[in-house]
């Protein structure tokens, strides 16, 4: 017995051979374009996210770094001996002295820290960027209602030290920065 296939048009089977049609190609050329340019603008915008999200933490990290070390500083110091809105120098009984210098310029923040045992001096860059560092010095430690003393008339008087900075870097040359502000109040623990 012999098969017999339905009859198909030769139109049908001619058109399920034939390529995309001129309008099937651009409609998809558009719709890839559209999918594509989206996909760079969500990378573009979730990189510069990680990258201010890394720069605010190292930012951050470099301000607590600091701080843990002009804390540990000024509490083991026993008087102060000079004073600016940019720069505190303190000393100890036993001659050593450390001194704290901002620096507008170069927006840096250094620590110069003198030994009289070894009789060597070093110096060390706390923080880059720092767009604006300001002390204040008081001569009393506030009170338990926390309101602030006069400021110190005397230096050699002073009991606390408050230090406000803020460390800002751009992002990818961009005009918004990351920014890392801190404040703090540091007692002389030592004082004479």
């Amino acid at each position: 017995m012999k098969k017999t296939f339905p009859s198909v048009p030769f139109r049908t089977i001619h058109k399920s051979r034939a390529g995309w049609t001129l309008v099937e190609m651009m409609v998809a050329l558009f719709c890839g374009m559209v999918i594509l340019a989206s996909l760079t603008v969500i990378t573009v915008f979730a990189s510069r996210s990680y990258l201010a999200l890394a720069n605010y933490r190292d930012l951050d990290q470099n301000s607590r770094n600091a701080l843990d070390v002009m804390s540990r500083d000024i509490r083991s110091m026993a008087v102060v001996t000079s004073y600016a809105p940019n720069a505190i120098s303190l000393s100890n009984t036993d001659g050593s002295t450390v001194a704290f210098n901002w620096n507008p310029g170069t927006t840096t923040f250094t620590r110069t820290y003198y030994s009289p045992t070894n009789n060597t001096t070093t110096t060390t860059m706390l923080l880059t960027n720092c767009t604006i560092l300001v002390f204040h010095v008081y001569s009393q430690v506030p009170t338990n209602s926390f309101q602030f003393p006069d400021t110190s008339a005397d230096v050699f008087e002073t009991k606390l030290i408050d230090v406000s900075w803020r460390c800002a870097r751009s992002i990818l040359g961009s005009i918004t920065n990351s920014e890392s502000v801190q404040t703090a109040k540091i007692v002389i623990r030592n004082h004479s």
